[in-house]
């Protein structure tokens, strides 16, 4: 798949996952099970700052190996942490729970795509 094709889908997940965070945080943190809204309201702003910031990317016609390698090290932080919130019990209803491990599969995918397409890349 070509990176900027990866970078474009990943930008849509972090609009629309960012979007709902930072507009939307009560409800999502009721159906999430935490009280954390303050927390889900901030990471739905740092969300749409990083979609941006990949959007901005993909709009360029030479691609940088380290970049790309910083997307791949973002996508593993919101893994990992999805990962920790799920297992200290920050997220408590199974609905959340399911929602939270399916965002955070899409990108793991979205991070291993990145880290394939950076090999392909030559260092800057």
């Amino acid at each position: 798949m070509r990176i900027n094709a990866i970078k474009r889908m990943n930008v849509l997940a972090a609009a629309s996952s960012g979007a709902a965070l930072a507009l939307w945080p009560e409800p999502i943190g009721r159906w999430l099970g935490t009280t954390a809204v303050g927390q889900l309201r901030l990471l739905g702003i740092v969300t749409l700052l990083y979609g941006a910031h990949v959007l901005v990317s993909s709009l360029r016609a030479r691609q940088s190996r380290g970049e790309v390698l910083y997307f791949a090290f973002c996508d593993a932080g919101w893994v990992a942490v999805t990962a920790l919130a799920l297992a200290a019990g920050a997220i408590t209803t199974a609905s959340g729970a399911v929602a939270a491990s399916a965002l955070a599969g899409t990108v793991a995918l979205f991070g291993v795509m990145y880290h394939r397409e950076a090999r392909r890349l030559r260092p800057a």
